[in-house]
């Protein structure tokens, strides 16, 4: 069996849903039908070993590049070396980064619909203070420490080189507006031949639910979610049932909060304005965008 050339490893809400469905199009890449396998960054599915992982690449052809998306490795600091030693430093690692007070904000929206908690964005910060950031199952209450991009890409290069050949950088909004031009880009560093994919769709669109105990019922540990695993036991169903049925019957016409623009000013200056000029010195790019 395949292991991954390539990796995505970061970063959760940039558009990697989207980056999955497009690359899973092309005839030359193999990628599993679930995304985000959380093979080296959830100690559960590592200590299933080698042969677990490889398992989840079963269905590739002869001569497919097989590659991964998991938006979550690049957040923990022992996951690259676990990366580095398996897959070796040949692999083509793809980066997706995001204003990093937005990333972190649409992250805590969607951790809200999931029904992980119900409180303002500023306590929910606040007490982030209060987790272990290298636990795994932390994850869902930590937002402003991953979208400091700096300190994960410094990791990154504890392991791997930050070259054209190796590292690839996708920023949210080049995907949004010159997306046939970014994959372009993409599929050459991937080496892949061009190929005319379908870039229209939409992917887990933000909603706010109707019914919060529904949302829970369905994305929380729970008796009756085991009992319905047994039914549909195919990813693809209940990947169907969480990403079009629930938000097809459960969503209000609330609209989604913004922002406050004065929260999202105190939030770059108190967290992000330097790890964002330290950002543009490990990569090469002017990032003042995010800074108005």
């Amino acid at each position: 069996m395949s292991l991954p050339k390539f990796l995505c490893v970061g970063t959760s809400k940039s558009g990697t849903t989207s980056l999955h469905s497009i690359l899973a199009q092309h005839p030359e890449i193999c990628l599993p039908e679930q995304k985000e396998i959380h093979f080296f960054d959830n100690d559960e599915n590592f200590k299933k070993g080698v042969s677990w992982y490889e398992e989840q690449f079963k269905q590739a052809g002869p001569g497919q590049l097989v590659g991964e998306i998991t938006p979550d490795y690049m957040f923990y600091d022992y996951a690259p070396k676990r990366i580095l030693d398996l897959l070796g430093n040949d692999i083509k690692l793809i980066l997706m980064l995001r204003n990093p007070v937005d990333r972190a904000y649409s992250e805590y929206l969607f951790n809200v619909r999931r029904g992980y908690f119900d409180k303002p964005f500023e306590q929910v910060i606040e007490e982030e203070k209060k987790f272990d950031l290298n636990k795994f199952e932390n994850r869902h209450f930590i937002h402003i420490h991953r979208s400091m991009y700096a300190v994960h890409i410094q990791n990154l290069q504890k392991y791997f080189t930050n070259s054209n050949h190796y590292f690839y950088i996708i920023f949210e909004e080049d995907f949004k507006k010159n997306q046939a031009q970014t994959i372009e880009r993409l599929l050459g560093f991937l080496g892949v031949s061009q190929q005319t994919l379908d870039l229209g769709q939409v992917f887990k669109p933000a909603y706010m639910p109707k019914s919060k105990w529904l949302q829970k019922i369905v994305y929380q540990p729970n008796m009756f979610k085991k009992v319905i695993k047994n039914f549909l036991p195919t990813y693809k169903i209940r990947r169907k049932i969480k990403d079009q049925w629930l938000p097809g019957i459960n969503s209000s016409k609330e609209k989604i909060p913004a922002i406050n623009p004065d929260l999202k000013k105190l939030l770059l200056e108190k967290y992000f304005f330097d790890d964002i000029r330290k950002t543009e010195d490990l990569i090469k790019r002017d990032l003042s965008v995010w800074l108005k």
